[in-house]
C-alpha cells in the first residue's frame, strides 16, 4: 500500500500532504471504572469440587421471654436459616487481527489488545457483579407511586435513600465504615458510620442536590475511600462509576430526565451493607485475583490456520457473583435529570 493511500484510508482527518511521522507509542484508553469488588465479600472455591457454589445463614429467632413454668421443658424450636447458591460460569473475550496487521502496523497491535483485553475482562467481571445485585430481593423506586422499572419518573431523592437505610438499620446491617469525627480543618464535617451505595455517573449531579450532600472534599481526611468514592449523604457513602449498569429508554415517557428517545434511562443504586452480595473465584487464581484467569497468544499456525493468517488474543476465567442475604441489602431505581 502506497504511504498516501495508507494516509486517505487509516487518517481521514490528517493533512492532504503524505509525508506524515508516525507517533508508534499509541495513545492511552479510558480507564476502568470497576467498584463492586470493595463491597461484594469474595470466596475461594476448590477445583474440581462442584459447578455450583452454595452457603448458608443461620438466623437468630425471634424473642419469646415467657417464664418456664415449675416442672416443665420450654419447646424445642428448630434452627431457621437461608440458603443462597449460583452456578460458575466460565467466561471468555478475544481480539483476533490478521497476520497482515500484525506483521505490517507500526502501532504494536497485539500488545495493545493484550492491554484492551485486560480492562474488558475487568469490566465484564464487573458486569457480573452488577447483574448480580440488581437480584437482590428487596427492591424500591424514585416514587412510592412508582411499583415498576418502565414507571421509573423521578430521581433519586432523600426521602426514598431513608426508606432504605431505616430497613437496613431495623434488619441489623452492619455498616463499612464508623464514625469520622470533625477536624479543625476549615470548611469540613464529620461524617456518620457509613452503607454503601454504588451508581451510575449521570446521577452526580442529583446527589449534588441532596440536602446535606457532602463531597469527598469536605469530609474530615479529605482523602476517598476509593477512587469512586465521590461523597456523603447521611450515614450512605456513595461510589459512582461510568461502568455501572442501567437501562436505556427503560423507564417512563419523560423529557426532563436523560432518556433514549423520550423515554428515561433508568439507573439502579445499589445500597448495601455487609456481608450482602459475593463474588466466587476458583483457588489458584494467581495475584489478579481472578477465576484461574488465563490469557494467550496464539499467533502460530496450526491445523485450523495452517497459513497462520490470525493472531488472537485470548482470556478465559470463571466467574460467580450472588446475593448472600434477604435483608442488608437494596435495589433503588431512579432517572437522572437532564438540565440540572
Amino acid at each position: 500500500m502506497s504511504i498516501a493511500n495508507y494516509n486517505s484510508q487509516n487518517f481521514p482527518n490528517a493533512s492532504a500532504n503524505p509525508q506524515y511521522f508516525l507517533r508508534k507509542e499509541v495513545l492511552d484508553s479510558a480507564k476502568t471504572q470497576q467498584c463492586l469488588e470493595i463491597a461484594y465479600e469474595e470466596f475461594k472455591m476448590p477445583k474440581n469440587s462442584n459447578a455450583f457454589f452454595g452457603c448458608r445463614r443461620y438466623l437468630t429467632p425471634s424473642v419469646d421471654a415467657t417464664p418456664v413454668p415449675e416442672g416443665t421443658n420450654k419447646e424445642a424450636r428448630s434452627p431457621i436459616y437461608e440458603d443462597f447458591s449460583q452456578q460458575v460460569l466460565r467466561y471468555s473475550e478475544r481480539y483476533q487481527v490478521t497476520r497482515q496487521v500484525d506483521d505490517l502496523t507500526p502501532f504494536g497491535v497485539v500488545a495493545s489488545c493484550k492491554t484492551e483485553l485486560a480492562k474488558l475482562v475487568t469490566l465484564d467481571r464487573e458486569r457480573v457483579r452488577w447483574n448480580a445485585g440488581v437480584t437482590l430481593p428487596n427492591k424500591i423506586y424514585n416514587s412510592p407511586s412508582v411499583g415498576i422499572i418502565t414507571s421509573v419518573n423521578g430521581p433519586v431523592t432523600a426521602s426514598r435513600l431513608q426508606v432504605v437505610t431505616r430497613s437496613l438499620d431495623v434488619s441489623k446491617a452492619t455498616v463499612f465504615d464508623q464514625i469520622q469525627t470533625g477536624t479543625n480543618k476549615e470548611g469540613t464535617s464529620p461524617t456518620q458510620a457509613c452503607y454503601y451505595a454504588f451508581a451510575h455517573k449521570q446521577t452526580k449531579c442529583d446527589w449534588d442536590a441532596l440536602p446535606g450532600f457532602q463531597q469527598v472534599a469536605y469530609s474530615p481526611t479529605g482523602k476517598p475511600k476509593h477512587f469512586t468514592h465521590y461523597g456523603n449523604y447521611k450515614d450512605i457513602a456513595v461510589f459512582l462509576s461510568a461502568d455501572a449498569l442501567y437501562y436505556p429508554g427503560g423507564g417512563a415517557a419523560s423529557t426532563t430526565l436523560i432518556n433514549t428517545a423520550g423515554v428515561a434511562d433508568v439507573f439502579p443504586i445499589l445500597i448495601l451493607g455487609q456481608s450482602a452480595m459475593a463474588s466466587v473465584s476458583l483457588e489458584g487464581s494467581g495475584k489478579e485475583g481472578f477465576g484461574n484467569l488465563t490469557t494467550q497468544i496464539l499467533d502460530k499456525a496450526d491445523k485450523y490456520d495452517p497459513s497462520n493468517a490470525w493472531t488472537d488474543v485470548v482470556a478465559t476465567w470463571y466467574d460467580a457473583a450472588l446475593p448472600i442475604t434477604n435483608d442488608w441489602g437494596w435495589v433503588l431505581y431512579v432517572g437522572a435529570t437532564l438540565n440540572p
